[in-house]
C-alpha cells in the first residue's frame, strides 16, 4: 500500500559536489553514489514507488545506474544557473520525458561561446533496458526570437491535468510555454512584472505554490554589495498560463539602503507560507570588507502587507536553495563549506504568531549530508510542482484551507488526479458512512472534527488521501471591496453598510459586524462604527453570523482608486490616409480604455486597447482615458499624430538626344537619393519625337510609388546652311565666316589648300545633331608660269577653272602691258608664252577671260574677269 503523502517522483536528490539525499524510505538519507557536480540547479526523477529514473545538472544526465545515460551530454544548462534543468513528464506517454534546461545570464557566458537561453530535450526511458537515452537534445526555446534568458525556471501542472507549463522570467515578463501531448508550445503566454525589470538580479529561484496558484521570485544581484535584490509573489493562472498580481514584498528604495538578497524560496505545504534564504550585508565598505548575515525567512501569505510578517527562522552558514522533502519537511542547503549540512524547517504549515510564539521548529545544521571536498554547493533540486495528484475540494474549496461548516449543510466532494485509470473509488466520511460515487454529496448532522478517507484503485495501485473537516456551518459568503474614487491622503468617510450586499451574493439572513482587527473580529470585541474614516486604502474584518450562531469572518477592502494611464507612445509619423493603431497602459487589468477626439469631448470615438484609428489624413491628436469599475476616470493623455507628405524624387537627366544618338543609362536612384524603376526603362533614340518616361519611387517611406515624370526630345539630324556659294572663282571670297549656321548649328570653320584650291570647311560643335560638314572652295588662276622646257609650269591656261561643271570658260585674251593682244585661248587652250613664235620675255602679262557661271543652279550668268600673270624665264 502506497500512502500519498507526497510525491515519489521527488525522493532522490542530487546537487552540489556529488552530494545526494534519499527520501524513498519516508526520512531521508544520504544517497552516496551521486554524480552531478553543480555550484547550483540540478533536477532529478524518480518514479510513482520513489525509484529513481535519472537525474542532470543541465550538463550531463545520469541514469539511475550514476552514469552518463546514451546522448546526456552536451545539454547546454550551466552548473552555475539557478534553476539549471527541470524533468516533466510527456503528458500521456509513460516513457518520455523532457529535460529543459537554461543557461547562466548572458553577460556571465563565457566569450568562447554563444549564449544559449531555454532549451528542451528528450529522454526515452524505453530505451537500452530502461537506462533510457537522450533521443532530441538542445531544442531552441526563444524569448522574443532569440536564445536569451534569465536562470530561472518553473513547472507548473495545468488546470485540467493534461499538461504542464514552464515558466521563466527575462526583463520585465513572464514568459509560460505549454506542454500538452502535443509537445512543447514555443508561443509563450508573455505576463508583465510591472515592478520587476532584472537587469543584474537575475539570480535566484522561480517556484510555484504546490497548489500551483502562485509564484513566488527571488533576486540576488550579481554584486553583494548593491542594494538591488527583491522578493516577489505573484497569482499563476494554470488555465492561461499568465502571471498577475505582482506584489513586491522586498523591493530597495531610498529609505531602506540596505543591501539584501534573496535566493531560495519555497511555499508551506499549505501555501499559506512562504519561507526564504536571505543575505543582507551588514557593513558597507570596499570588496575586502563585506561582511554578511544569511538568514532564514518566513513570511505569511494571508496578512496584509506580507512584509510586515517576516519573522526570522534563525542564521545559517549561507543562503542557499530550499525545497519541500517526502516528508513534508523543508530542506536548506548551506553547504559550502566542506562539512555540509541541510538545515531543516520543521512543522512548516505552522504560521508565526507573536501573541501565542507558536512558529514552525528550525534548525541550521539538522541533517548532515558529509564531507564533501568541492562542499554541495547552493542549489537543490528543481522539481514539478505535481506529478501525480489528487486535488480534493469540498463545495469548490481545497481541503487544504480551514474546512468548518455548519451542520446540515450539503457538501458537495470533489476530486481532480492524474497519473493513471481509475478502477474503483471509496469515501469514508468519518461518520460510519460511505460511497462509491466519484463525485458524491453529503451533510453531517452533527457538528465535530471528522476525518474523510479517499481510497483510489489507479491501475491496480492504492493510494490513499486523508484530511480534516470540522462542521459547525459558517454562513455562505465572500471578501468584498468598497471604493472610492480619491487619491490615497485624501480623507474619507466609508458607510459599511454597503458592503453587505457584496459580502452576501446569496442574500442569506445574516447579521454583519465589523471590526478593524482579525483579532477583534475572532473575539467579537470593538465593534465599528459603520460610518467609517480613513485616509488611505486599508482592510476591516466583518464576523458574519447565521440564524443558528454560525459564523464565518470575511474582509472589506477598502480601496481609493483613481487610474491611471500612460500612453505605450506620445507621438506618431505617419503616411497620408493610413490608420495608426494606438495603445495605452492603465494600472488595472479591469479598467477600461477610452479614446476621445478632443481633450474635453464627452462621447469616446472608440473604447478599447488597441484602437486602430481611421484613415489620418491630416495632423490630429487623440486622448486616452481609464475607467475603472467604480467609474473613476484617469487624467486624459493626448497621443499626437503628424502626418508625413511624400517627397518628391529629382534628377538631373539631359532631355534632347539626336536620332540614333547615344543616351545614358536612366538611373535607379535619384539625386535625392530615392531608389526605384522606370518605365519604360531606357531611352530609345531610333525615332523622332517627344517621349515620355516615368520614375516609380520604391521605398519603405511615404514616398513609396510617388512618380516623376521626364520628358524627352529626340530630333533628327541637321545639315547647317549658309547664305555662301560653295565655289568661288578667280581668288574671290567672302569677307566673313559665319560661325552659326542659318539654321542654327554653331561651329567653327578650317581652311586648307591643294594646287590652285582653298577649302574652307565648316565643322559643327559636339552635342549638336548636325549631319556633315560645309565646304567653301575658293578656286584661282594660275599666277605665274615658266616655259623653260623643264616639264613644270611651261604652259599657263584656266584648266583647273574650266574643269569645275559650275563654270564654262568660253575665250581668253593675253595682253602685253600696253594692251597688244598677243594671244586668244578656247575652253582648255594654252599659251606656252610666244608671240608670232617668238619667246616673249620674262615680265607680267594681263588677260580678260568671258566665261559662264552657273552657281544656283538656274540660268547661267555670263561675266568676265582681268587680272595679270607673270612670265619668268
Amino acid at each position: 500500500m502506497v500512502q500519498a503523502q507526497g510525491q515519489m517522483q521527488t525522493a532522490h536528490w542530487f546537487f552540489g559536489g556529488n552530494a545526494g539525499v534519499d527520501f524513498s524510505s519516508g526520512a531521508p538519507q544520504i544517497e552516496p553514489n551521486g554524480q552531478v557536480v553543480a555550484l547550483e540547479g540540478t533536477a532529478s526523477i524518480s518514479d510513482e514507488d520513489g525509484n529513481l529514473l535519472f537525474y542532470t545538472n543541465g550538463r550531463y544526465v545520469y541514469t539511475h545506474e550514476h552514469t552518463v545515460m546514451e546522448n546526456g551530454f552536451g545539454l547546454r544548462g550551466d552548473n552555475s544557473s539557478t534553476s539549471s534543468a527541470v524533468i516533466v513528464p510527456k503528458p500521456d506517454d509513460c516513457n518520455i520525458y523532457y529535460v529543459f534546461t537554461i543557461d547562466v545570464r548572458d553577460e556571465e557566458v563565457p566569450f568562447f561561446r554563444p549564449k544559449r537561453g531555454m532549451e528542451y530535450n528528450i529522454v526515452d526511458m524505453s530505451l537500452n533496458n530502461g537506462l533510457g537515452a537522450v533521443t532530441q537534445k538542445n531544442i531552441e526555446i526563444p524569448i522574443n526570437g532569440i536564445q536569451q534568458g534569465y536562470e530561472r525556471l518553473a513547472a507548473i501542472t495545468n488546470a485540467d491535468k493534461t499538461g504542464y507549463w514552464i515558466v521563466t522570467h527575462f526583463e520585465g515578463n513572464f514568459y509560460s510555454f505549454s506542454v500538452t501531448p502535443d509537445g512543447v508550445n514555443l508561443t509563450p503566454v508573455v505576463s508583465p512584472s510591472p515592478q520587476i525589470f532584472g537587469g543584474s538580479t537575475y539570480i535566484g529561484y522561480l517556484k510555484p505554490s504546490h497548489n500551483g496558484a502562485r509564484l513566488a521570485m527571488a533576486g540576488e544581484s550579481e554584486n553583494y554589495w548593491h542594494n538591488n535584490g527583491y522578493l516577489a509573489v505573484y497569482d499563476f493562472d494554470n488555465l492561461t498560463g499568465s502571471v498577475s498580481n505582482e506584489i513586491l514584498i522586498y523591493a530597495p528604495n531610498s529609505t531602506n539602503p540596505a543591501c539584501i538578497h534573496y535566493y531560495g524560496i519555497e511555499f508551506s505545504p499549505n501555501n499559506q507560507l512562504l519561507y526564504c534564504s536571505k543575505m543582507q550585508r551588514l557593513y558597507p565598505g570596499n570588496d575586502s570588507d563585506i561582511t554578511m548575515r544569511h538568514e532564514t525567512i518566513q513570511y505569511n501569505l494571508t496578512q496584509s502587507p506580507i512584509a510586515g510578517s517576516e519573522y526570522v527562522l534563525g542564521e545559517t552558514h549561507v543562503y542557499g536553495a530550499l525545497q519541500m522533502g517526502l516528508d513534508g519537511k523543508i530542506y536548506q542547503n548551506q553547504g559550502m563549506d566542506e562539512d555540509a549540512y541541510l538545515a531543516v524547517i520543521t512543522n512548516p504549515d505552522v504560521a508565526y504568531n507573536p501573541v501565542t510564539g507558536a512558529a514552525p521548529g528550525f534548525d541550521n545544521q539538522g541533517f548532515y549530508l558529509g564531507y564533501f571536498e568541492s562542499g554541495a554547493g547552493l542549489g537543490l533540486p528543481t522539481f514539478l510542482n505535481s506529478y501525480f495528484r489528487i486535488a480534493i475540494t469540498v463545495n469548490s474549496l481545497s481541503i487544504h484551507q480551514e474546512q468548518s461548516y455548519c451542520t446540515g449543510t450539503p457538501l458537495d466532494f470533489d476530486f481532480c488526479s492524474q497519473g493513471g485509470d481509475i478502477d474503483s473509488i471509496n469515501w469514508d466520511f468519518g461518520d460510519g458512512t460511505t460511497a462509491t460515487d466519484f463525485y458524491p454529496s453529503h451533510y453531517y448532522n452533527e457538528p465535530g472534527a471528522y476525518t474523510i478517507i479517499l481510497t483510489l484503485i489507479v491501475e491496480g495501485e492504492e493510494y490513499i488521501r486523508h484530511f480534516d473537516i470540522t462542521i459547525t456551518g459558517p454562513p455562505d459568503v465572500v471578501d468584498a471591496t468598497l471604493t472610492v474614487c480619491k487619491n490615497e491622503g485624501e480623507e474619507h468617510t466609508f458607510n459599511l453598510q454597503d458592503s453587505t450586499t457584496g459580502l452576501n451574493p446569496q442574500n442569506g439572513n445574516y447579521q454583519f459586524a465589523f471590526f478593524q482587527t482579525l483579532e477583534d473580529a475572532e473575539d467579537n470585541q470593538n465593534v465599528l462604527a459603520l460610518q467609517y474614516s480613513i485616509t488611505q486604502n486599508s482592510t476591516v474584518w466583518v464576523r458574519v453570523t447565521d440564524e443558528n450562531g454560525c459564523y464565518v469572518i470575511r474582509t472589506v477592502s477598502l480601496v481609493y482608486d483613481v487610474p491611471t494611464v500612460t500612453v505605450a507612445a506620445p507621438d506618431y509619423d505617419v503616411c497620408a490616409d493610413t490608420p495608426v493603431q494606438l495603445t495605452a497602459n492603465t494600472n488595472s487589468a479591469d479598467n477600461i480604455i477610452n479614446w476621445y477626439n478632443s481633450e474635453t469631448a464627452t462621447a469616446p470615438v472608440f473604447t478599447g486597447n488597441p484602437f486602430t484609428t481611421p484613415n489620418i489624413g491630416t495632423d490630429t491628436t487623440y486622448w486616452a482615458e481609464a475607467v475603472n469599475t467604480a467609474g473613476c476616470t484617469s487624467v486624459r493623455e493626448p497621443v499626437t499624430i503628424e502626418v508625413l507628405l511624400p517627397e518628391q524624387p529629382v534628377f538631373n537627366i539631359q532631355q534632347q538626344y539626336c536620332i540614333n544618338g547615344y543616351a545614358p543609362a536612366l538611373p535607379s536612384i535619384s539625386a535625392n537619393g530615392f531608389t526605384g524603376s522606370w518605365s519604360p526603362a531606357a531611352i530609345n533614340t531610333s525615332a523622332t519625337g517627344q517621349q515620355t518616361y516615368v520614375f516609380t519611387v520604391q521605398t519603405a517611406d511615404c514616398s513609396n510609388g510617388v512618380q516623376y515624370t521626364l520628358q524627352i526630345e529626340v530630333i533628327g539630324l541637321i545639315v547647317p546652311e549658309f547664305a555662301l556659294q560653295q565655289e568661288y572663282f578667280f581668288g574671290g571670297q567672302p569677307g566673313t565666316f559665319p560661325n552659326t549656321s542659318l539654321n542654327g548649328i554653331t561651329g567653327y570653320w578650317a581652311t586648307t589648300a591643294d594646287g590652285y584650291v582653298t577649302y574652307h570647311t565648316f565643322y559643327a560643335d559636339e552635342g549638336q545633331c548636325a549631319a556633315g560638314t560645309f565646304v567653301v572652295r575658293v578656286i584661282d588662276y594660275p599666277r605665274y608660269f615658266s616655259p623653260n622646257g623643264d616639264g613644270i609650269n611651261d604652259y599657263w591656261s584656266l584648266i583647273n577653272i574650266n574643269n569645275y561643271t559650275a563654270i564654262t570658260i568660253r575665250q581668253t585674251y593675253i595682253f602685253d602691258r600696253y594692251g597688244k593682244l598677243l594671244h586668244s585661248l578656247s575652253g582648255n587652250e594654252r599659251w606656252d608664252g610666244t608671240f608670232k613664235g617668238k619667246n616673249l620675255p620674262s615680265t607680267d602679262y594681263w588677260f580678260k577671260v568671258n566665261y559662264l557661271e552657273n552657281i544656283s543652279g538656274g540660268q547661267p550668268v555670263e561675266k568676265t574677269f582681268s587680272s595679270h600673270f607673270s612670265l619668268i624665264r
